[in-house]
């Protein structure tokens, strides 16, 4: 299982990695944009569809890394004065809202992606046309693994609830 969880964790850091690349492409694409538009007094041709697009499929590639690190913003006020039992059944909810948040997103961006690839959508008009199949196929991708982490959260908060395992050797455990 941790071998498992190891890979797992190898293919959500890849995600980041190339969420990450993506981001200093996009980056250099804008700034050449804005370039272009005060040296040549023209835009790049399609960078607000490509940039539309883009954001997307950076924030679902990003987000089971920052899940997995537990760098999601929160509020702790409460959190922290919640003794360990509470702190798990708080945990717990949150995992079950999580899975529940992503099925909703997945079954829809299924269904949204085989209807891309069939009809060929694009996103633009003109000399610059983006096809939506890459990055609905990204955020079909982004919700699989957020619900695998999800699940694995939960799992961790129920044998943190049983008392078979603390959330600190839970975070231990999957570094």
């Amino acid at each position: 299982m941790n071998q498992q969880k190891g890979i797992f964790r190898k293919i959500v850091a890849g995600s980041n990695a190339v969420g990450a690349l993506w981001t200093c492409v996009l980056m250099l694409l804008i700034t050449a944009d804005v370039l272009s538009r005060l040296v040549l007094h023209k835009p790049m041709v399609g960078t607000p569809e490509i940039v539309a697009n883009s954001l997307v499929a950076i924030a679902f590639l990003h987000f089971t890394y920052v899940l997995q690190e537990d760098r999601h913003v929160r509020a702790t006020v409460l959190y922290d004065k919640l003794p360990l039992k509470g702190r798990c059944v708080l945990d717990l909810i949150c995992d079950l809202i999580g899975v529940a948040l992503f099925i909703a997103i997945l079954f829809p961006s299924v269904k949204l992606l085989i209807s891309a690839i069939e009809i060929g959508e694009f996103e633009g008009e003109g000399a610059l046309r983006v096809p939506t199949s890459p990055v609905r196929a990204i955020v079909v991708y982004g919700s699989i693994l957020m619900l695998i982490e999800y699940v694995i959260k939960f799992v961790g908060s129920c044998k943190a609830l049983m008392g078979k395992q603390t959330k600190s050797s839970d975070a231990a455990e999957s570094n």
